[in-house]
């Protein structure tokens, strides 16, 4: 389902008011002309400029976006109004006004696998802490975000498939909320501001929050490898952080993830760096 006014609004497109009778409409990819003619189904937003002649395709058009315009002259909307769609307009070029809507329509139309834990960034990485129940996943998403981290949601998170990246987001009900123990029900947005929230993350990382005594011969010790959880069809690496009293697990994810990023960027890793500083001495 594309929303007209909010895409125009999300995308920066402008609206020929007069054309828009319904505020929603069904359309299955935005295409240039040269590729809707070759296809039999229908319900496409055309992608042309203003000299454009669209009466070929016609009947498998459901919205007309013209690029590489600022400004419409009358002469130009009159001539594309009296086919009766709806009319976008934009300075954007017909091929990135393509890749753009492509992309939003691919997200939207997916069905997200919904995951019980609690999504943050944590230095610029998409950071999932999951765990059972009780465990303190919202209080350490709390101390994170007092520590200038940013939250995405809290209990549940959607995840959807976007070129190869696992993405999520909360829904919207539960959006800006998290429940502490103890406390109730918060709202991040109005307590920390606006600043300190961000609508959908890539997830780069899994955080496992485990009792100690339940993993002690299971934990990794050394870093040397990964564990991996799959959610939507991708693997992401998984760290699990065994709990202990008096253990302060904020400083520790933070460290996760900077590791990571090593790993990641760099192709660091220290325990072999270590085995290495060791057959160096021997």
């Amino acid at each position: 389902m594309l929303k007209l006014r909010r895409v125009s609004k999300k995308f920066n497109f402008n609206i020929v008011e007069k054309t828009i009778k319904k505020e929603e409409y069904l359309v299955t990819e935005a295409a240039a002309i040269e590729s809707i003619s070759a296809r039999s189904e229908n319900n496409f937003a055309i992608v042309i400029t203003s000299d454009t002649n669209i009466e070929s395709v016609l009947d498998k058009i459901s919205i007309i976006i013209i690029c590489e315009t600022k400004k419409l002259g009358e002469d130009v909307k009159n001539k594309f109004i009296k086919y009766g769609k709806p009319i976008l307009y934009s300075h954007f070029k017909k091929r990135e006004t393509i890749s753009i809507l492509d992309s939003y329509l691919l997200k939207k139309k997916q069905t997200p696998e919904r995951v019980h834990g609690t999504l943050l960034t944590v230095f610029g990485s998409g950071v999932l802490i999951i765990g059972k129940s009780g465990i303190g996943k919202s209080e350490l998403a709390l101390e994170l975000i007092n520590r200038k981290h940013l939250f995405v949601g809290d209990d549940a998170i959607d995840v959807i498939s976007f070129a190869g990246i696992p993405m999520g987001k909360a829904p919207k009900i539960s959006r800006d909320f998290i429940e502490v123990r103890g406390v109730g029900i918060i709202n991040i947005k109005g307590m920390f501001g606006i600043q300190s929230i961000i609508k959908e993350s890539n997830i780069d990382l899994i955080i496992e929050l485990v009792n100690l005594e339940d993993v002690k011969t299971s934990v990794n010790r050394l870093g040397k490898e990964y564990s991996k959880r799959e959610i939507n069809g991708i693997e992401i690496p998984l760290i699990q952080i065994p709990l202990s009293s008096g253990r302060s697990v904020a400083p520790v994810v933070e460290a996760a993830v900077i590791v990571f990023k090593q790993r990641i960027s760099n192709e660091y890793i220290a325990v072999d760096d270590l085995t290495k500083r060791l057959n160096n001495e021997l």
